[in-house]
């Protein structure tokens, strides 16, 4: 089965053309209609206590402690001033520790890490991480930052394998690696070198999913660790026309068209979207969701 669909199982009953969008066009739209971003804050500082993340001058995230990463928050496409200050302090009291101002535009994902230390010369360093998701069915997506300040480029292999990712410095974030979905072991080995210095905690990668792996921490003050996300799923749509005295519909996802000229009786393949929201429309072949009617 791929991410696109096809009406094969009634082929010789359509005798019509089904037009498909290619599933991961969607996400475009759906940004386009609500006007949002998704944003998601990193603490991986280990020296510093919890936090409270605060966006234009309101919170938008309490008590945030070292080695957590929040769940994607919706907010409305704009520029913000991200301000971090310690768990309970108001802006006004301070420190603030992290002040910048960023764009999320609309459609967008965007991971935002505090790194660094609050004690040493390096200060909190912070990481902005622009987030590009596109899981397929059959296997899964990976990605490593390397966010733990004082420690060496890395190289990311299997254990006792060959590496996947090589010489990935501090602040860098790879592109995603398709890999098949299942149990990973991975070690993490100072450039070049073909002995490991940590070893990563199975990741469980589950298929239609994306990742990504975050080094933070120090690694000499032993604060060094690696934090698994969850980025996107794919979830599973199929559509089926079971109305005897219906006409030939057109289905509409986020006002785009992915199924045309569906007759009664015919039952779709799945599928695969990126997980969310989505309004969809059903309407006579040949009518748009403009002209309508719009029977659902």
């Amino acid at each position: 089965m791929t991410p696109q669909t096809s009406f094969g199982r009634k082929a010789g009953l359509l005798g019509t053309s089904v037009a498909l969008i290619a599933a991961l066009a969607i996400p475009t739209a759906v940004g386009a209609q609500d006007e949002t971003a998704k944003v998601r804050v990193l603490h991986g500082v280990g020296d510093a206590p919890a936090v409270d993340v605060y966006a234009n001058g309101e919170e938008l995230i309490d008590a945030l402690a070292f080695a957590s990463i929040t769940d994607y928050a919706a907010v409305p496409a704009g520029e913000y001033l991200i301000q971090v200050v310690p768990d309970g302090a108001t802006l006004e009291e301070g420190p603030i520790v992290i002040e910048a101002t960023l764009p999320f535009e609309e459609g967008t994902m965007t991971t935002v890490a505090a790194t660094g230390t609050l004690a040493g010369e390096a200060g909190i360093i912070p990481q902005v991480v622009s987030d590009m998701p596109e899981p397929n069915a059959e296997g899964v997506q990976l990605r490593a930052s390397h966010f733990s300040f004082d420690a060496p480029a890395v190289d990311i292999a299997t254990v006792g394998g060959e590496p996947v990712l090589t010489e990935v410095p501090f602040g860098a974030t790879s592109d995603y690696l398709d890999l098949p979905a299942g149990a990973l072991d991975l070690e993490i080995r100072g450039a070049g070198s073909p002995d490991a210095v940590f070893t990563i905690p199975t990741l469980d990668l589950e298929a239609g999913n994306s990742y990504s792996a975050y080094a933070i921490g120090s690694f000499e003050e032993g604060t060094f660790s690696v934090i698994p996300a969850h980025d996107e799923s794919l979830a599973a749509l199929r559509v089926g026309h079971f109305i005897a005295d219906a006409p030939n519909v057109d289905v509409y996802a986020i006002g785009g068209a992915v199924l045309t000229d569906v007759p009664f009786g015919a039952l779709s393949d799945y599928l695969y979207v990126p997980a969310g929201t989505y309004q969809i429309q059903v309407v006579e072949t040949g009518v748009s969701p403009e002209e309508g009617p719009i029977v659902i």
